[in-house]
């Protein structure tokens, strides 16, 4: 769950800046998971541990621990190349977890 007082507490913000930190971690997110998708259905193994490191520091900014342990597991097993036979599972989980977080997001705006 998003604690907006939590975050511009954390960062030391107000309410526009969070704003636009919501709207930015939307189109940077839908891109990365685009490509993550991508990365994973071409074997593009290094794009998709790209993807999934970039996203890592917004969702610990916003405390969605969920999503980043997923893209923490996505980016470790890309990047080794192992247990690839989890993406499938991973990747269905980090696609319903970030809609769930961008429906979260549109509530606590």
């Amino acid at each position: 769950m998003i604690n907006r007082e939590k975050i511009m507490e954390m960062i030391g913000c107000d309410d526009d800046f969070v704003n636009k930190l919501f709207e930015q971690f939307v189109i940077e997110c839908t891109e990365s998971v685009k490509k993550i998708n991508e990365a994973y259905l071409n074997n593009d193994w290094q794009t998709m541990r790209g993807a999934s490191h970039k996203m890592l520091s917004s969702s610990r900014i916003l405390t969605l621990n969920h999503l980043t342990t997923l893209l923490k597991e996505i980016e470790i097993l890309a990047e080794s190349r192992t247990n690839l036979e989890k993406m499938p599972s991973l990747l269905e989980q980090l696609n319903a977890e970030i809609r769930l977080v961008f429906d979260e997001l549109k509530g606590v705006k």
